[in-house]
């Protein structure tokens, strides 16, 4: 049975950078066996369970009190998140061990090459083997493509490559260097070829953070090296001039605009519904008449394109502090681990990466990046328990 599931948790991490279906049908996969090795919580968990327990209840009863266009059990759907975290976090306890973690580690570390390549070919060639002939890779000024990898989606593969990434790339380095330089090679010219500005910013920060904190000589001739290269791309492509310019002089381009047009509307949502907000999908439903009361002009409607205003706009101010205090214990835990395990780092720069791109994108609320961010989730939670053990076998003389 444990063969079978750590089999089942390596192909469901494959398939975060490559297929939705896979994801779904290995998570759940997981979960259904992760049920036999079910355990009773730790006291440093509890709090955690709480508040999964209390966003779990929370956001059907903010749904209950909020009239509905869309279906009840389509929103509340979303959150099996909840559940499918918890199962993978059994099942990755029961699992985890020396060989399993060079096992994964070495897989998905071949899958992020791929993944990666295939981006790079993706954004000079425009080809998509995967979904041949529906136009899903679009041609950008300067003669190159918007890469969306595996998926339909630029932000979705952006965000999904850029977590696996950061999750990964350290960890790998420990049992395969030749492959790790590779990938060093490939994944950011990957981020780059989504042509995601919110990437961008997100994973610059991230390495720079880190070499601050782990390699401050470094840091520097990183920040050097970083201007040269964006110097080259912003010669050789125009699309990505445009991009970076507009980045560095904080231009408004449309797409900019629509964001803050989305965020004004999703703000006075919460404004007007601040306990219960106007139910977790709903938003797009009612940005029409949102616009029209702010004196917008904008007829695409969305999500929030930011984390934090589609639960509050969504679920209200309760809803939003319980699902930062859940991220932001993860957060906690994962720093803590920086300090005793090599995946630390890694998996708080893959929360990073991703909090950061929340900003500009609801990408919490993607199914696609939400299994990524259950799976490091999953992660930090069981190498946070195996350091709480570790320190509690070896305790620090007084």
């Amino acid at each position: 049975m444990r063969s079978f599931l750590a089999v089942s948790i390596v192909l469901y991490a494959i398939s975060l950078n490559t297929s939705m279906a896979a994801m779904e049908i290995f998570g759940w996969l997981v979960f259904l066996v992760s049920l036999f090795f079910a355990r009773s919580p730790q006291p440093w968990e509890k709090g955690l369970l709480t508040g999964l327990t209390l966003l779990l209840i929370w956001v059907p009863l903010s749904l209950l009190m909020t009239p509905l266009e869309k279906p009840f059990w389509t929103q509340f759907g979303f959150m099996r998140w909840i559940f499918l975290l918890v199962g993978m976090r059994w099942a990755l306890q029961e699992v985890w061990q020396a060989t399993f973690e060079e096992w994964l580690t070495k897989l998905v570390g071949v899958v992020l090459i791929i993944v990666s390549a295939y981006a790079v070919i993706q954004s000079l060639t425009g080809w998509d083997f995967v979904r041949p002939g529906r136009n899903l890779v679009n041609l950008q000024s300067g003669g190159i493509y918007k890469a969306v990898g595996f998926f339909s989606m630029s932000l979705t593969f952006a965000y999904t490559f850029g977590i696996v990434f950061f999750a990964f790339s350290r960890p790998l380095w420990r049992f395969n260097k030749f492959w790790s330089r590779i990938l060093l090679i490939f994944g950011p010219l990957a981020l780059v070829a989504s042509m995601s500005r919110g990437a961008w910013v997100a994973a610059a920060i991230g390495v720079m953070f880190f070499l601050w904190r782990v390699h401050p000589r470094r840091f520097l001739p990183a920040v050097l090296a970083g201007v040269c290269a964006i110097a080259g791309l912003i010669y050789f492509y125009e699309i990505l001039a445009q991009k970076i310019l507009g980045l560095v002089t904080l231009k408004l381009d449309h797409s900019s605009a629509v964001r803050l047009d989305l965020w004004r509307a999703y703000w006075q949502m919460f404004t007007d519904n601040p306990i219960w907000g106007v139910g977790l999908f709903e938003g797009d439903r009612l940005l029409p008449q949102y616009y029209q009361s702010l004196g917008i002009t904008q007829p695409f409607v969305s999500h929030a394109h930011n984390n934090l205003l589609q639960w509050l706009g969504g679920a209200g101010f309760l809803g939003l502090c319980l699902y930062i205090c859940i991220s932001g214990l993860f957060l906690t835990w994962s720093w803590r681990l920086t300090k005793v395990s090599p995946w630390g780092w890694s998996l708080f720069l893959a929360q990073l990466f991703w909090h950061l791109g929340g900003l500009t994108e609801a990408n919490f609320f993607d199914g696609e990046v939400n299994h990524c961010i259950v799976f490091v989730w999953s992660m930090v939670w069981v190498l946070y328990g195996q350091s709480m053990k570790l320190a509690a076998s070896h305790p620090q003389p007084i």
